[in-house]
């Protein structure tokens, strides 16, 4: 039934229930002036309530199934004390039809792996549009649109330290343009240092760009295969 049709047919409803209401005095003394008036009266009356209830019932009706229909075809992920259960389509675009109950660390890192970062040529060198900090702010409303709990960027630590987002008070993740050099590995490698001293978070590193093997290597071999994500390429070089 189209959307159009069933305002058609409220709009009827209303008004035909408004005019009775209206000239409810004429319509009482109609009804006293013979037998023949009050029953063509109460017939109408039984017909209209009873057209108005199929309708009313009807609609409900098919809009619960097409509802329920819904709800058993489609899948995704909706945030609940720490936890994603599928529900319905429309609470989170991150997975289409993964049944896994996933922990937010799950989601969070599917989510990140999903993220493109925006890239300029500058004196023929790719560049990062909006830096290092444009991108992690980018990146924190990509994982605020995908459902992700409690996302900040740019957060104080206890001991003074910055990490560039915070995911449900307690995955940290720092950011880096790229890792080509020996330069940004130290740089990358304290500050997750710092983030580790100040407790128990999980403490990821992300490279938006490209990454040299041996100095990958070694980042992983520091915090942990796992717990680090290129989004670019990786080169031999």
């Amino acid at each position: 039934m189209s959307r159009n049709f069933e305002n058609w047919v409220i709009t009827i409803i209303i008004m035909i229930t408004a005019l009775m209401i209206i000239f409810s005095d004429k319509l009482w003394n109609y009804t006293h002036e013979s037998v023949s008036h009050a029953v063509i009266f109460w017939l109408f009356l039984i017909i209209f309530l009873t057209i108005a209830l199929l309708f009313i019932f009807r609609n409900r009706i098919v809009k619960i199934k097409e509802a329920h229909k819904s709800t058993d075809n489609d899948s995704t992920l909706t945030y609940d004390n720490s936890r994603w259960v599928d529900v319905t389509k429309q609470q989170s675009p991150l997975l289409n039809t993964s049944s896994k109950i996933d922990t937010t660390e799950d989601l969070t890192l599917k989510c990140i792996k999903q993220f493109k970062p925006r890239w300029i040529n500058r004196d023929g060198k790719p560049r990062l549009e909006g830096g290092e900090n444009g991108n992690n702010a980018n990146l924190a409303q990509h994982l605020r649109n995908n459902n992700i709990p409690d996302v900040e960027t740019e957060i104080t630590l206890k001991n003074g330290s910055r990490a560039d987002l915070m995911i449900d008070n307690q995955i940290i993740i720092e950011c880096k343009p790229h890792l080509k050099s020996v330069e940004k590995l130290h740089s990358l490698s304290g500050e997750l240092r710092r983030v580790k001293r100040t407790g128990n978070y999980k403490v990821y590193a992300l490279i938006y760009g490209d990454a040299k093997s041996y100095l990958l290597n070694d980042l992983k071999a520091d915090i942990g295969e796992n717990n680090v994500i290129i989004l670019g390429e990786v080169s031999t070089d």
